[in-house]
């Protein structure tokens, strides 16, 4: 895993920036993603992958029960908001290739 200090690190030496320059950018970043979805905003970045702000609209379903399955309940499920990330379709292809190669 990558912790934040570890990416500030590896985009400073990419990129010869200092730490504290690289973190204040890294800290924008952030600041950006976090505006975003509270404004219900996506974000998409070309290659990487986008955030989706997601509403699932309210609906009826059926409450899980043990035994007989043709007795179903049926139950109201409320509108929720929750926030999705899909990658972009190179990285989906590079995660697909590591895992075959396994």
């Amino acid at each position: 895993m990558l912790y934040k200090d570890d990416l500030i690190n590896k985009v400073r030496e990419k990129c010869g920036y200092t730490f504290a320059d690289t973190q204040a950018m890294l800290d924008s970043l952030v600041e950006v993603f976090r505006e975003s979805i509270e404004n219900r905003e996506g974000i998409f970045v070309r290659g990487f992958g986008e955030l989706k702000y997601i509403v699932t609209k309210e609906h009826e379903g059926n409450k899980p029960t043990k035994g007989i399955k043709r007795k179903t309940e049926k139950i109201f499920i409320p509108e929720t908001e929750s926030v999705r990330f899909r990658l972009s379709r190179d990285l989906r292809n590079i995660v697909k290739q590591d895992y075959n190669e396994d």
